[in-house]
């Protein structure tokens, strides 16, 4: 079923700004029309893309998305980039498939 503005909006982006939650809800759908494989997990990343909330957090640490020496090995934690919750970092588990079950996103 496609997202829509304000009834339906993705529990990912409820505490959002609407602009970004507008943003969010376009993206989201355009992912779903496309269909295919994983098509929910894709339109919830893109609906994190979209509304800019994908960056990493200002402590310089997170799910380690954009590469570089805070994305790799053991300690620290990791952060959703959705709602901000932290978890302690398992070796061996990269950040980003790890999934927070209130954001309902890896």
């Amino acid at each position: 079923m496609p997202y829509s503005f304000p009834d339906n909006i993705p529990k990912v982006a409820q505490s959002w700004t609407e602009d970004e939650q507008r943003s969010c809800i376009a993206a989201a759908n355009a992912v779903l029309a496309e269909g295919g494989e994983d098509a929910e997990q894709n339109a919830i990343f893109a609906c994190i893309h979209a509304a800019g909330r994908s960056e990493q957090s200002d402590e310089k640490q997170g799910l380690g998305l954009g590469g570089g020496p805070l994305t790799a090995g053991p300690g620290g934690y990791c952060m959703c980039p959705a709602c901000g919750h932290k978890e302690a970092h398992e070796a061996g588990q990269p950040c980003d498939q790890m999934v927070v079950r209130s954001a309902g996103v890896p």
